[in-house]
C-alpha cells in the first residue's frame, strides 16, 4: 500500500509544476509580444525565446510522463485527466514562441537581402520545388 503522505507530495509536486510552467510559459509569451516583430538578432534573445521555450517544452513532456505514471500507478485519481490537455496546450504556446521567433528572422533575413539587391532573397519560379512542371510550357489542357 502506499503511504498517504507520499501521495499528497506527489500531488503537490505535480500541481505546484503545472502551475509554475504555466506561468513561466505566460511570461516568457508576453515578454515576446511585447517585442513583436523581432528586427534585431541577438544572442540573448536566441537564448530567451528559443532556449527557455524549448527547456520548458522538455520539463512539460515530463510533467505529463508523470501525471501519466501518476495514474497508472494509482497515486492520482482520473481526474488528473484534465491536466493533460492543459499541458498540452502550454506546450502548444511554447512551441509557437519558438516558430514565430524563427519566421521574424527569416523574414528580417528576406527583407535585408532585398535591399541590398541580392538575387539570392527569392529564387525564380523555375528553381522552386513546387513550381507546377507546366510553369513556362503551354498549359495541359
Amino acid at each position: 500500500m502506499i503511504d498517504p503522505r507520499s501521495r499528497k507530495l506527489f500531488r503537490f509536486m505535480l500541481v505546484s509544476g503545472v502551475w509554475s510552467l504555466t506561468t513561466a510559459a505566460w511570461l516568457l509569451l508576453r515578454r515576446q509580444a511585447y517585442y513583436e516583430p523581432h528586427y534585431s538578432f541577438a544572442a540573448s534573445d536566441v537564448l530567451l525565446y528559443v532556449g527557455m521555450n524549448f527547456v520548458l517544452m522538455t520539463l512539460l513532456a515530463v510533467l505529463a510522463s508523470l501525471v501519466v505514471f501518476g495514474m497508472a500507478t494509482r497515486r492520482l485519481g482520473l481526474w488528473w485527466t484534465l491536466a493533460l490537455p492543459w499541458i498540452f496546450l502550454v506546450f502548444l504556446v511554447c512551441m509557437g514562441g519558438v516558430k514565430k521567433w524563427i519566421h521574424d528572422q527569416e523574414w528580417r533575413q528576406n527583407i535585408s537581402e532585398r535591399q541590398l539587391g541580392s538575387s539570392t532573397a527569392s529564387p525564380p519560379l523555375e528553381s522552386c520545388s513546387i513550381a507546377p512542371r507546366w510553369y513556362g510550357e503551354s498549359r495541359p489542357s
